[in-house]
Protein backbone atom coordinates (compact mmCIF):
# COMPACT_ATOMS: atom_id res chain seq x y z
CA UNK A 1 0.00 0.00 0.00
CA UNK A 2 1.45 3.67 -0.79
CA UNK A 3 2.30 5.78 1.65
CA UNK A 4 1.50 9.73 2.22
CA UNK A 5 4.69 10.93 3.55
CA UNK A 6 5.99 14.57 4.08
CA UNK A 7 8.87 16.70 2.95
CA UNK A 8 10.51 19.88 2.60
CA UNK A 9 12.32 21.76 -0.35
CA UNK A 10 14.41 24.82 0.17
CA UNK A 11 13.44 27.12 -2.29
CA UNK A 12 15.48 31.12 -2.49
CA UNK A 13 12.82 32.51 0.37
CA UNK A 14 12.58 29.11 2.75
CA UNK A 15 11.18 25.58 3.08
CA UNK A 16 8.23 23.97 0.94
CA UNK A 17 6.14 21.52 2.92
CA UNK A 18 5.13 19.27 0.81
CA UNK A 19 3.22 15.82 1.16
CA UNK A 20 3.63 12.95 -1.50
CA UNK A 21 2.83 9.19 -2.67
CA UNK A 22 4.73 7.19 -5.20
CA UNK A 23 2.23 4.85 -5.91
CA UNK A 24 3.05 1.25 -5.94
CA UNK A 25 1.32 -0.23 -8.65
CA UNK A 26 2.68 -1.86 -11.42
CA UNK A 27 0.91 0.15 -14.20
CA UNK A 28 2.56 3.79 -13.44
CA UNK A 29 0.42 6.76 -15.63
CA UNK A 30 1.41 10.84 -15.00
CA UNK A 31 1.62 11.87 -11.63
CA UNK A 32 -1.04 14.57 -10.65
CA UNK A 33 -0.10 17.66 -8.44
CA UNK A 34 -2.55 19.21 -6.16
CA UNK A 35 -2.54 22.51 -5.21
CA UNK A 36 -4.81 23.61 -2.37
CA UNK A 37 -7.57 26.94 -1.41
CA UNK A 38 -6.74 29.33 1.29
CA UNK A 39 -6.71 28.97 3.80
CA UNK A 40 -6.23 24.94 4.14
CA UNK A 41 -2.60 22.72 3.33
CA UNK A 42 -2.18 19.83 0.84
CA UNK A 43 -3.70 17.86 3.31
CA UNK A 44 -7.13 18.53 1.94
CA UNK A 45 -5.74 16.00 -1.27
CA UNK A 46 -4.93 13.44 1.00
CA UNK A 47 -7.84 11.17 0.19
CA UNK A 48 -7.45 11.69 -3.13
CA UNK A 49 -4.22 11.31 -3.30
CA UNK A 50 -4.88 7.41 -2.05
CA UNK A 51 -7.20 7.05 -4.36
CA UNK A 52 -4.87 8.22 -7.49
CA UNK A 53 -1.95 6.54 -6.25
CA UNK A 54 -4.46 3.16 -5.84
CA UNK A 55 -4.28 4.34 -10.15
CA UNK A 56 -0.60 3.95 -10.57
CA UNK A 57 -0.26 8.14 -10.32
CA UNK A 58 2.72 9.63 -8.13
CA UNK A 59 0.81 12.34 -6.30
CA UNK A 60 1.94 15.81 -5.05
CA UNK A 61 0.36 18.43 -2.69
CA UNK A 62 2.70 21.48 -1.58
CA UNK A 63 1.68 24.18 1.22
CA UNK A 64 1.63 27.34 -0.47
CA UNK A 65 3.40 29.60 1.16
CA UNK A 66 2.34 31.21 4.56
CA UNK A 67 0.29 28.15 5.09
CA UNK A 68 0.73 24.92 6.53
CA UNK A 69 4.07 23.91 7.40
CA UNK A 70 5.74 25.98 4.57
CA UNK A 71 7.88 29.42 5.32
CA UNK A 72 5.81 32.69 5.97
CA UNK A 73 6.75 35.19 2.79
CA UNK A 74 8.07 38.34 5.00
CA UNK A 75 6.64 40.61 2.30
CA UNK A 76 3.29 41.35 0.53
CA UNK A 77 4.17 38.49 -3.19
CA UNK A 78 3.71 41.25 -5.75
CA UNK A 79 1.68 38.55 -7.56
CA UNK A 80 0.35 35.28 -8.02
CA UNK A 81 3.42 34.34 -10.62
CA UNK A 82 5.49 34.69 -7.04
CA UNK A 83 3.76 31.49 -5.73
CA UNK A 84 3.46 29.44 -9.62
CA UNK A 85 7.27 30.02 -9.78
CA UNK A 86 7.94 28.35 -5.92
CA UNK A 87 6.10 25.39 -7.48
CA UNK A 88 7.69 24.81 -10.27
CA UNK A 89 11.11 24.85 -8.30
CA UNK A 90 9.69 22.15 -6.08
CA UNK A 91 8.45 19.92 -9.08
CA UNK A 92 11.39 20.63 -11.08
CA UNK A 93 13.71 19.57 -8.29
CA UNK A 94 11.90 16.37 -7.89
CA UNK A 95 12.09 15.18 -11.57
CA UNK A 96 9.15 16.14 -13.18
CA UNK A 97 8.69 17.12 -16.39
CA UNK A 98 5.04 16.76 -17.37
CA UNK A 99 2.23 17.15 -15.04
CA UNK A 100 -2.04 17.20 -14.53
CA UNK A 101 -2.19 19.43 -12.21
CA UNK A 102 -5.57 19.62 -9.73
CA UNK A 103 -6.23 23.17 -7.99
CA UNK A 104 -8.81 24.15 -5.55
CA UNK A 105 -9.93 27.95 -5.14
CA UNK A 106 -6.76 30.01 -4.59
CA UNK A 107 -5.21 26.84 -5.83
CA UNK A 108 -7.86 26.81 -8.98
CA UNK A 109 -5.80 30.02 -9.53
CA UNK A 110 -1.88 29.10 -9.29
CA UNK A 111 -2.81 25.58 -11.52
CA UNK A 112 -4.57 28.06 -14.34
CA UNK A 113 -1.72 29.81 -14.43
CA UNK A 114 0.71 27.33 -14.24
CA UNK A 115 -1.05 25.57 -17.36
CA UNK A 116 -0.81 28.66 -18.76
CA UNK A 117 2.77 30.01 -18.08
CA UNK A 118 4.04 26.44 -18.53
CA UNK A 119 2.34 24.74 -21.07
CA UNK A 120 5.19 22.39 -21.98
CA UNK A 121 4.75 20.37 -18.57
CA UNK A 122 0.79 20.35 -17.95
CA UNK A 123 -1.03 17.40 -19.35
CA UNK A 124 -4.02 18.65 -17.98
CA UNK A 125 -6.22 20.91 -15.71
CA UNK A 126 -8.59 20.50 -13.44
CA UNK A 127 -10.50 23.13 -11.21
CA UNK A 128 -12.63 23.26 -8.37
CA UNK A 129 -14.24 26.64 -7.05
CA UNK A 130 -12.33 28.64 -9.58
CA UNK A 131 -12.51 32.40 -8.97
CA UNK A 132 -12.77 32.92 -13.17
CA UNK A 133 -14.46 36.59 -12.96
CA UNK A 134 -14.58 40.08 -14.09
CA UNK A 135 -12.84 43.13 -12.86
CA UNK A 136 -15.99 43.92 -11.12
CA UNK A 137 -16.15 40.52 -9.36
CA UNK A 138 -12.88 40.50 -8.43
CA UNK A 139 -13.25 44.10 -6.85
CA UNK A 140 -16.47 42.97 -4.85
CA UNK A 141 -15.15 39.83 -3.65
CA UNK A 142 -11.61 41.19 -2.51
CA UNK A 143 -13.61 43.94 -0.73
CA UNK A 144 -15.54 41.39 1.47
CA UNK A 145 -12.66 38.49 1.49
CA UNK A 146 -9.53 39.87 1.98
CA UNK A 147 -10.07 40.87 5.88
CA UNK A 148 -7.78 39.62 8.54
CA UNK A 149 -10.91 38.87 10.65
CA UNK A 150 -9.18 36.03 12.56
CA UNK A 151 -6.26 38.20 13.46
CA UNK A 152 -4.77 36.66 17.03
CA UNK A 153 -5.85 38.58 19.84
CA UNK A 154 -5.48 38.36 23.59
CA UNK A 155 -8.95 37.08 24.51
CA UNK A 156 -9.05 34.34 21.99
CA UNK A 157 -11.90 35.46 20.41
CA UNK A 158 -10.60 34.94 17.25
CA UNK A 159 -10.59 31.28 17.69
CA UNK A 160 -14.27 31.56 18.03
CA UNK A 161 -15.01 33.46 14.68
CA UNK A 162 -12.83 30.79 13.10
CA UNK A 163 -14.85 28.03 13.77
CA UNK A 164 -18.12 30.53 12.78
CA UNK A 165 -16.74 31.10 9.48
CA UNK A 166 -16.04 27.50 8.70
CA UNK A 167 -19.12 26.66 9.38
CA UNK A 168 -21.18 29.24 7.14
CA UNK A 169 -18.16 28.15 4.29
CA UNK A 170 -20.03 24.68 4.26
CA UNK A 171 -17.79 22.53 6.45
CA UNK A 172 -20.16 19.91 7.17
CA UNK A 173 -20.78 17.97 9.86
CA UNK A 174 -17.26 16.18 10.15
CA UNK A 175 -15.81 17.65 13.56
CA UNK A 176 -12.27 16.27 12.78
CA UNK A 177 -12.19 17.72 9.45
CA UNK A 178 -13.06 20.98 11.20
CA UNK A 179 -10.89 20.99 13.92
CA UNK A 180 -8.22 20.47 11.32
CA UNK A 181 -9.31 23.12 9.03
CA UNK A 182 -9.23 25.19 12.50
CA UNK A 183 -5.90 25.15 13.00
CA UNK A 184 -5.27 25.46 8.98
CA UNK A 185 -7.12 28.53 8.79
CA UNK A 186 -5.84 30.02 12.62
CA UNK A 187 -1.79 29.58 11.37
CA UNK A 188 -2.62 31.07 7.64
CA UNK A 189 -4.86 34.00 9.38
CA UNK A 190 -2.09 36.63 7.00
CA UNK A 191 -1.05 33.90 4.30
CA UNK A 192 -5.00 34.46 3.49
CA UNK A 193 -4.72 37.78 3.14
CA UNK A 194 -1.40 37.72 1.01
CA UNK A 195 -2.10 35.23 -1.50
CA UNK A 196 -5.99 37.16 -1.64
CA UNK A 197 -4.37 40.63 -2.40
CA UNK A 198 -2.66 38.51 -5.61
CA UNK A 199 -5.32 36.12 -6.69
CA UNK A 200 -8.09 39.21 -6.56
CA UNK A 201 -5.61 41.36 -9.40
CA UNK A 202 -4.85 38.46 -11.32
CA UNK A 203 -6.18 38.59 -15.11
CA UNK A 204 -7.70 35.30 -14.47
CA UNK A 205 -10.27 35.93 -17.82
CA UNK A 206 -7.00 36.44 -19.85
CA UNK A 207 -5.00 33.05 -17.98
CA UNK A 208 -7.64 30.92 -18.74
CA UNK A 209 -8.36 31.97 -22.03
CA UNK A 210 -4.35 31.16 -22.95
CA UNK A 211 -4.76 27.34 -21.72
CA UNK A 212 -3.88 25.14 -24.22
CA UNK A 213 -4.38 21.66 -22.25
CA UNK A 214 -8.14 19.77 -21.75
CA UNK A 215 -9.91 21.29 -18.96
CA UNK A 216 -12.64 20.04 -15.88
CA UNK A 217 -13.66 22.01 -13.92
CA UNK A 218 -15.92 21.55 -10.90
CA UNK A 219 -18.07 23.06 -7.64
CA UNK A 220 -20.66 22.31 -5.35
CA UNK A 221 -23.49 24.65 -5.75
CA UNK A 222 -23.24 25.57 -2.03
CA UNK A 223 -19.58 26.87 -2.65
CA UNK A 224 -18.83 30.75 -2.07
CA UNK A 225 -17.58 30.40 -6.06
CA UNK A 226 -20.34 28.47 -7.71
CA UNK A 227 -21.98 32.05 -9.09
CA UNK A 228 -18.71 32.78 -11.15
CA UNK A 229 -18.73 29.25 -12.84
CA UNK A 230 -21.55 30.28 -15.77
CA UNK A 231 -18.03 32.42 -16.79
CA UNK A 232 -16.05 29.06 -17.34
CA UNK A 233 -18.59 28.57 -20.08
CA UNK A 234 -18.52 31.76 -21.30
CA UNK A 235 -15.38 31.84 -22.28
CA UNK A 236 -14.53 28.19 -22.91
CA UNK A 237 -17.78 26.70 -24.23
CA UNK A 238 -15.91 23.01 -24.65
CA UNK A 239 -15.10 22.79 -21.24
CA UNK A 240 -16.52 20.23 -19.08
CA UNK A 241 -18.53 21.46 -16.17
CA UNK A 242 -19.55 19.41 -13.22
CA UNK A 243 -21.28 19.82 -9.92
CA UNK A 244 -20.15 18.27 -7.22
CA UNK A 245 -20.87 18.44 -3.08
CA UNK A 246 -19.18 19.83 -0.50
CA UNK A 247 -19.65 23.63 0.45
CA UNK A 248 -16.17 25.25 -0.04
CA UNK A 249 -14.58 22.17 1.21
CA UNK A 250 -14.97 19.76 -1.88
CA UNK A 251 -11.94 17.71 -2.25
CA UNK A 252 -12.03 16.31 1.61
CA UNK A 253 -16.00 16.24 1.94
CA UNK A 254 -16.29 14.86 -1.86
CA UNK A 255 -13.37 13.46 -2.88
CA UNK A 256 -15.99 10.14 -4.20
CA UNK A 257 -17.59 12.71 -6.53
CA UNK A 258 -14.53 14.40 -7.83
CA UNK A 259 -13.06 11.20 -8.96
CA UNK A 260 -16.20 10.11 -10.50
CA UNK A 261 -15.89 12.85 -12.89
CA UNK A 262 -12.08 13.54 -12.67
CA UNK A 263 -10.82 9.52 -13.48
CA UNK A 264 -12.42 9.24 -16.56
CA UNK A 265 -11.38 12.63 -17.56
CA UNK A 266 -7.84 11.41 -17.03
CA UNK A 267 -8.43 8.62 -18.89
CA UNK A 268 -9.00 10.32 -21.98
CA UNK A 269 -6.17 12.72 -21.70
Amino acid sequence: MSVIKKAYFDDVDGQIHYRSVISQEPTKREPIVFLHMSASTGGQFEKLMKIYSALGHDCYAPDMPGFGGSFDPVEQPPNTGYYVKIYMNLLQSLGLTKWHVLGHHSGASLATEMAAEYPDHILSLCLIGAAIMTREDQVALNAKSNVPFNKPVADGSHLKKTWDYLEVSGIGPDLDLKQQELLNHVRAWDGRIKIYTCVFTQDMWGMFKRVACPILNMCAKDDVLWPYVKYIKEIRPEVQCEEVIGGDFEPARDPEGISGFYTPFLSKV
